[in-house]
């Protein structure tokens, strides 16, 4: 199918309305334009007529995105995310899924797993003595919109979709309502929907460049993370390589996280930390990842004792979903799902003895105790057993009944005997969307 025709097909009033319940509905952040999730609902028929009619036509413009910032740490300025309008964040989830077909042989879209998986077989193989880590410095506002259009321009043609990418680049990120503000020049806006695959398009020359099969060298990226497997004797080579490319597409490097280095004095990346483990090399995860996994977990703890020890369904919920992680949306979420590529068997130990230590300084009765469940036994499901386990919760395949009880024991809903059973399907995806929220913190600042 061409992409004017896939345009027209996702952009069609049945496919908004349906792609809004689908995948927007429980993300219903508030934009600039303060219309909330039961505002927006309340008038959808003519939302999702605007979107299509001005989409197609190539007369639909972008309000500006609300400012989120986030901080990265003392001494480093913040990061700004973008929140859209409801009513934009369905039309960038449409354009997100039509670039991601039309570009679907162009860009590599693994995730961190199978990323660090191929990283772990390459280390493996015994090819490799060396590796390069480069970090692209403020990757996502630096992409200049010219070059990215260019690149966007071979496989899309049609002006009002190109018209409709063009104006989500341009459109202002801003913190507060305004008549006055002027078109964003230059940079992706990160937090919005098509940012990861337009940052794909950006480096896909560079991916499809360095991915070809070369025993001399093995390249790995994720955003604006690199890592490249390589001999001794070609660092020089491959190293210059990279960085003239980089710099031809206007994106510069972070001088202070490049490294280059033998790969017995091991490396971090994406979160998990390449060292020695007993007598042998292999993956386990940085300090500071553990440590803040670790202080979510005391945070469950104290919450509960500080209760004095009321609501221990929902705490005995909670303590084993950050152990287990879940499934949710056929998606896997969690901490030990993140980290699943490990090969410190010494670390799941010593969580399950982080969690005994904390029980025994609340003096948690024995009976809760033994409902707690174990780092251990959920890597081994993860690993072994995920198609078959009871042991991971997967909360698509809750019944009524079991939705009931969770809204009741766990997000404290009152009368959930009296809700009709759309009501506490609704009520139940909503807060297991707000918790999921939760167990990805335990993930976030991976860099």
């Amino acid at each position: 199918m061409s992409a004017s025709k896939l345009f027209t097909r996702k952009f069609q009033v049945k496919n908004i309305k349906k792609n809004y319940f689908e995948k927007i509905v429980y993300k219903c952040t508030p934009g600039i334009d303060k219309i909330n999730r039961t505002s927006f609902e309340n008038r959808i028929d003519e939302y999702v007529t605007i979107i299509s009619m001005k989409a197609l036509n190539g007369n639909y413009k972008f309000i500006p995105y609300k400012e989120k910032l986030i901080s990265k740490g003392y001494d480093k300025p913040p990061r700004q995310i973008s929140i859209p309008t409801i009513r934009d964040k369905v039309t960038l989830s449409l354009l997100n899924e039509f670039l991601s077909k039309v570009f679907e042989n162009n860009i590599n879209n693994k995730i961190i797993q199978t990323l660090v998986n191929e990283l772990k077989q390459s280390i493996l193989s015994g090819h490799f003595d060396y590796f390069i880590k480069i970090d692209i410095k403020n990757f996502f506002p630096s992409i200049p919109h010219d070059k990215l259009m260019k690149l966007i321009r071979k496989k899309i043609r049609k002006k009002e979709i190109l018209t409709l990418i063009e104006d989500s680049l341009k459109t202002p990120t801003i913190p507060f309502p305004t008549k006055i503000h002027s078109p964003n020049t230059v940079g992706i806006p990160q937090g919005i929907s098509i940012s990861s695959i337009l940052a794909n398009i950006y480096l896909s020359d560079i991916d499809n460049s360095f991915s070809v099969s070369n025993t001399d060298f093995k390249y790995f990226r994720y955003v604006d993370d690199i890592l490249i497997l390589c001999k001794n004797t070609n660092v020089t080579y491959i190293k210059n390589d990279i960085l003239t490319k980089l710099k031809n597409l206007d994106l510069e490097t972070s001088p202070n996280k490049y490294k280059e280095a033998e790969i017995s004095e091991g490396f971090s990346y994406l979160g998990y930390f390449y060292k020695e483990i007993g007598n042998e090399f292999g993956f386990s995860v940085r300090d500071e990842s553990i440590k803040r996994f670790e202080e979510s977990i005391i945070k469950i703890f104290s919450e509960y004792k500080f209760n004095n020890k009321n609501g221990t369904e929902k705490f005995i919920w909670k303590l084993n979903k950050k152990i287990t992680g879940c499934v949710f949306e056929h998606k896997k979420y969690g901490w030990l799902f993140f980290y699943s590529q490990i090969d410190d068997q010494k670390l799941l130990y010593h969580l399950d003895w982080f969690i005994q230590k904390l029980c025994k300084q609340i003096d948690l009765d024995s009976n809760v105790k033994k409902r707690i469940k174990r780092f251990v036994r959920t890597y081994h499901e993860i690993v072994f057993n995920l198609k078959n386990t009871n042991y991971i919760p997967n909360f698509d395949d809750f019944d009524l009944d079991a939705q009931r009880s969770v809204l009741r024991d766990v997000f404290d809903v009152r009368d959930v005997l009296k809700l009709t059973e759309n009501e506490v399907s609704k009520k139940f995806k909503k807060n297991i969307f707000k918790f999921i929220k939760e167990l990805e913190k335990d993930v976030q600042n991976i860099s």
